[in-house]
């Protein structure tokens, strides 16, 4: 039970921020599936709904911060 609160509290951590997809495009983090708590759904700058755990071709590059 303790680790896995913890992984829900480092997944809710990451919710509505911004990353950098594998094909170049900015997106925000907005969901996390049930069935697939480490690959979230993200919004694309254009408005686009992705959800990666059915798109295998795209993966998180990286965590855009607000430095």
């Amino acid at each position: 039970d303790v680790c896995q609160n913890l992984i829900f509290r480092v997944r809710d951590s990451l919710l509505f921020n911004k990353i950098l997809l594998s094909n170049g495009e900015k997106a925000d983090i907005i969901f996390f599936n049930r069935n697939s708590y480490c690959v979230p759904v993200v919004k694309t700058m254009d408005n686009e709904i992705i959800d990666l755990s059915q798109r295998k071709d795209l993966t998180i590059k990286q965590i855009i911060t607000n430095n």
